[in-house]
């Protein structure tokens, strides 16, 4: 047992959605104090198994969160979230305290603000257990982000994704 190991993640691309980069997210006019991105993984592309395994390493690295029944998973399957953006995929929210520096598809340093709602990327989490109280499970935290190309909001310029990423420094 290796208590309180982090698990680092480097997550397949995903669909960027609600990214609180820039700023602090607020949630009902309160400042939460951290940065946070949503990770829709598309089912097709992604199965639940590949981020799951590193997320029940983390809690294996607990043995209260590890044997607790009903301990917090940070994924979730976007079908039962009953959200329209969310059908068809799975969703992890990762936060953290510190500013994130984000890198572009070849791996040169970029503004966080150029990564939109709908943004293609790739990030490195860690997964760790926590226990708060009463409640138990793993948390997402966000390390950094790699911004591949599109977005909704009007930031970011595409890239070309012939890139290839196993070659990027990221």
């Amino acid at each position: 047992m290796n208590k309180g190991v982090n698990v680092f993640y480097e997550t397949p691309m995903f669909i960027c959605m609600f990214p609180h980069l820039e700023e602090t997210e607020k949630f009902q006019e309160q400042d939460t104090g951290q940065y946070s991105i949503t990770m829709l993984f598309p089912k097709e592309e992604v199965t639940f198994e590949e981020v799951d395994e590193k997320i029940n390493e983390a809690a294996e690295n607990d043995e209260k969160v590890s044997k607790s029944k009903n301990w917090h998973h940070p994924l979730k399957d976007g079908d039962e979230m009953g959200k329209e953006w969310s059908l068809g995929v799975w969703v992890l929210k990762a936060k953290t305290k510190f500013p994130v520096k984000a890198v572009n598809s070849q791996g040169a340093e970029i503004d966080v603000g150029e990564i939109w709602n709908e943004a293609i990327c790739r990030a490195h989490v860690v997964f760790r257990p926590f226990i708060a109280g009463g409640n138990k499970g793993v948390t997402c935290s966000l390390k950094d982000i790699q911004y591949i190309k599109g977005g909704g909001g009007g930031g970011g310029v595409s890239v070309p994704a012939f890139t290839p990423l196993e070659d990027v420094p990221f």
